[in-house]
């Protein structure tokens, strides 16, 4: 075999090798954060989250009809999908590591990177957007560094990158090296870079066309140009939140270097010893890019990243950083390889750097999604949702309260609503979409009983002086004598305020609270999906908040004079 082929290969290996890790470490379903609602956005063609996804709900659709000779639940289709393009990511990287003057072990190595990367890896194996947008910016970063017309290829794919996920655009700064490079070539056609990203951006268009098919996602509700703005503009995820530079900035950092610490410190080493062997007119776009990104992370990410829970839901976000990162490390590895290059056997090479890279990025990598790159038994979100569901009495409202993270125990519950068709008589109702005027307008012409309250809402909220995200989740509060008034059952996934149940007594069950006069039955507590070691710390969360209410229920039932049965209710996991 001789050289320039094994070159090739090395992109082709490497991919194959992270499909097959990723396929086989990805979750057999739904899993919690945003999993539940981008897979029934993408069955029902619907809008989910801001801004919308349309690259993603559209080629998810396309690959849910490809494999569906294969497999009937939609988020184990769509956690394949992610796989999938993240092994496409990690063999195009390999592969522009080639093309700027790797060989088989620094293409193999570079490719590694990724696949040891706890950031990128962990949205690998899950229902995600950031896999298709980390394949979208490898590609942008390899057309605009070294295609020999890159310009509108380049704003092509960055436009394309963007539709997967908005903060892509971040990566613009790559498209100056197109435009340098193109120069110098002498075919400075610069009209062709903003014709590629309009281009590019055209799936944008999806996003008001399927929310006017009004389907059963359809956050937003766009009926016009002002809310299609907030919602491409994401105006909706303002958190209102001033946060200091100190809380946001270790993340950054952890992203930059904890990924592979030592593999970040022989890289530096390499660029300050091995200057002269490092590809020329690279290093500069790639690291300026990488600035840049990191700023614009620093600045738009308006939650608290020093808060366990908030960093596992936002990790995604930095994954174009490592992807940068991981660019800018290829260089030195080149570099590395050709100081080498004549003092080993090519054999040798092409095995070391690889084996060498692993071993130094695998045992150094505690970043935040470190227990989350293999979701292989990952059915909790299916069974919490089963068992949240099916303790509803028939015809039940259930209420999700959980401030910060209502959606991640919403989203399980609306996928198996939506695609799995469990309990549909249950109206499941989101608390914090309340204070959302779309959603206030939805919910008045999907349940026309609640118009009224829907109504004084509306008012109350126009009246408030409510500046806080704590202030307008009080105001939300007048809306639950109305949900009480229905005469249908009323049960809480997590215990409710006093505001909630409207002065009703608050009965805590085997697996709901529920609002009024409710017998409590002396069964053991379910919960029984609750795995005793397992590090998701949306696990840890509900776990701590079962143990709360099955507390209160042993001693409810004490109170009543039932003490010997409360003696089940000892949870395992205690």
């Amino acid at each position: 075999m001789s050289d320039d082929r094994s070159h090739s290969l090395a992109p082709w290996l490497v991919a194959a090798l992270a499909l097959a890790l990723f396929s086989w470490r990805a979750a057999p379903g739904v899993t919690f954060e945003d999993s539940g609602e981008l897979a029934a956005a993408t069955v029902t063609l619907g809008v989910p989250h801001p801004p919308g996804y349309p690259l993603s709900m559209l080629s998810g659709r396309v690959w849910l009809v490809l494999v569906s000779p294969f497999t009937d639940d939609a988020a184990r289709a769509l956690n394949l999908f992610s796989a999938a393009c993240a092994a496409a990511a990690v063999g195009l990287l390999a592969s522009f590591a080639v093309r700027v003057g790797a060989r088989f072990g620094a293409a193999v190595a570079t490719g590694l990177l990724l696949v040891t990367s706890t950031t990128f890896a962990a949205q690998a194996v899950v229902t995600e957007v950031y896999a298709l947008a980390a394949l979208l910016s490898v590609a942008c970063l390899h057309t605009a560094l070294t295609a020999p017309r890159p310009l509108f290829r380049s704003g092509l794919l960055l436009g394309l990158a963007m539709c997967a996920h908005l903060g892509s655009v971040l990566l613009a700064p790559l498209l100056f090296a197109s435009v340098a490079r193109a120069r110098r070539a002498g075919r400075a056609r610069l009209l062709a870079l903003p014709a590629g990203i309009a281009l590019g951006l055209l799936p944008y268009v999806w996003v008001p066309l399927a929310a006017a098919r009004d389907p059963v996602v359809n956050i937003g509700r766009i009926d016009g140009w002002p809310r299609l703005a907030q919602h491409l503009l994401r105006v909706q995820y303002d958190t209102g939140l001033d946060l200091p530079l100190s809380r946001q900035l270790p993340f950054l950092v952890e992203q930059l270097v904890g990924q592979w610490p030592l593999v970040v410190l022989g890289g530096v080493l390499a660029f300050a010893l091995l200057a002269k062997r490092v590809p020329r007119g690279l290093f500069a776009p790639i690291a300026v890019t990488l600035v840049v990104t990191g700023a614009g992370l620093l600045l738009t990410v308006g939650f608290p990243l020093d808060e366990p829970l908030v960093r596992w839901r936002l990790a995604g976000s930095f994954v174009p950083l490592v992807v940068l990162t991981a660019a800018l490390l290829s260089l030195a590895l080149i570099a590395i390889e050709r100081a080498l290059d004549g003092r080993l056997p090519a054999l040798g090479l092409a095995l070391a750097l690889p084996l060498a890279t692993v071993l130094l990025a695998l045992p150094f990598g505690p970043t935040t999604l470190a227990t989350a790159v293999d979701q292989r038994g990952a059915t909790w979100a299916e069974d919490y949702g089963r068992e949240v569901l099916g303790a509803c009495p028939p015809d039940a409202v259930l209420v999700v309260s959980a401030s910060g993270y209502s959606d991640v125990l919403y989203f399980p519950l609306l996928y198996l609503q939506v695609v799995r068709d469990v309990r549909p008589d249950v109206f499941v109702l989101n608390r914090d979409l309340l204070p959302h005027e779309w959603f206030r307008e939805e919910l008045a012409e999907r349940r026309p009983e609640l118009a009224a309250a829907c109504a004084r809402l509306e008012r109350a909220f126009a009246e408030s002086q409510a500046a806080t995200p704590r202030d307008v989740r009080i105001v939300t509060t007048s809306f639950f004598p109305e949900v009480h008034a229905l005469g249908r059952p009323v049960a809480f996934v997590t215990r409710p305020s006093p505001r909630l149940t409207a002065g009703r007594s608050v009965v805590p069950g085997p697996v709901l609270w529920h609002a009024g006069d409710v017998e409590v039955s002396p069964a053991p507590p379910a919960a029984r999906w609750l795995p005793e070691h397992d590090p998701d710390p949306w696990v840890a969360e509900l776990r701590r908040r079962t143990r709360e209410r099955d507390l209160a229920r042993a001693a409810l039932l004490e109170e009543r004079g039932d003490g010997p049965a409360a003696a089940p209710l000892r949870t395992r996991w205690r």
